[in-house]
């Protein structure tokens, strides 16, 4: 806007004087944006460091991003489903179980798979079987892709999957470096001080 508003001053051209006062207030309205713009990935470590465990920057560190997706075997299980852009739908066809993902909203699903994935390969005759989890609504260039394999298998095996996910964001704990420590002088001042302490003198 600012450029097209040079570009017509030095060629000579002519605006509106509506024009020239709307093109000045948006060229205004960009400047006072730009001023607000800050990096949110400082920001983030910035609150994180002040609040910790309580910062809301934390809240979906622990998220699971996940190519494959488990479930344990006659245990019911509730999904939460969210979106960020368009609608989508969670569809599992094995297990006849499919919900709406819609953006601005949570929507849940119940359910209890009842037959693990190795038992349905038995039953198809296929080793190569998998239930698979897969969007149900055409929603944009990238719909043919979005599926992933579903496991069912016992609670046991679920929750030892589940367990060596790492989360989305968090941290590997700090190794502490261990500093020397003087032997020669440990020792004397501890005893003295359990020596002189009023209660460790009249235990008796």
């Amino acid at each position: 806007m600012a450029a097209e508003k040079k570009k017509l001053d030095e060629e000579g051209g002519f605006l509106p004087p509506a024009k020239v006062v709307e093109m000045e207030d948006h060229i205004k309205h960009l400047e006072r944006m730009s001023g607000k713009i800050v990096n949110l990935r400082t920001l983030m470590e910035q609150d994180i460091t002040e609040k910790g465990d309580l910062s809301q920057y934390t809240h979906g560190a622990d998220d699971l991003v996940l190519k494959e997706f488990h479930l344990p075997v006659r245990e019911e299980v509730k999904l939460v489903i969210r979106s960020k852009d368009v609608i989508h739908s969670v569809f599992m066809p094995h297990l006849r179980a499919q919900m709406n993902a819609v953006p601005g909203m949570s929507t849940v699903l119940r359910m209890k798979p009842t037959i693990t994935t190795d038992s349905m390969r038995t039953v198809v005759k296929n080793d190569a079987f998998d239930f698979v989890l897969m969007c149900n609504k055409i929603c944009g260039a990238s719909h043919y892709n979005m599926q992933m394999p579903l496991t069912v298998e016992p609670n046991g095996a679920y929750m030892a999957w589940l367990a060596a996910q790492k989360g989305f964001q968090v941290a590997e704990p700090a190794k502490a470096e261990s500093a020397p420590v003087d032997t020669s002088s440990a020792t004397a001042p501890a005893t003295a001080q359990v020596a002189t302490t009023p209660n460790a003198l009249n235990t008796h």
